[in-house]
């Protein structure tokens, strides 16, 4: 219920602002939030800075940022948010697949991939 309050309230904030520069402010200021609230676990911060940590998170960033972008470069050109949203949900199909090959999570796969093809189903549906 809280995402789809967020989607909502995004889309609200889309049609008057501009979707590049609300991304760097939508994804700073929940970690400003749990800095503030959580400020004793700050320390613990230099963790993130050792062996390859950095690279997996500036990795993941990335992917993150690209994803963000294209939502809300769709939101902006006008896409409807209620067939957006269930397309962007449509990642459920690409987590199965690479789970099962990268983190040999076979176990299922079958209903795995099952769920996968209904979801791709419901997703293709007309709305």
């Amino acid at each position: 219920m809280s995402y789809a309050v967020a989607v909502v309230n995004d889309v609200i904030i889309i049609r008057t602002y501009d979707p590049i520069s609300f991304i760097p402010v939508m994804s700073i200021m929940p970690g400003m939030i749990i800095a503030i609230l959580f400020y004793r676990r700050l320390p613990k911060i230099t963790l993130f800075f050792k062996d390859k940590t950095l690279l997996h998170i500036f990795q993941y960033s990335i992917f993150y940022a690209l994803a963000a972008i294209i939502f809300y470069l769709a939101l902006d050109s006008g896409a409807p948010i209620s067939q957006l949203s269930p397309i962007t949900r449509a990642s459920i199909i690409t987590t199965v697949i690479l789970s099962a090959i990268f983190l040999k999570e076979k176990k299922d796969i079958k209903r795995k991939l099952l769920s996968a093809a209904l979801v791709s189903v419901g997703v293709l549906l007309p709305a």
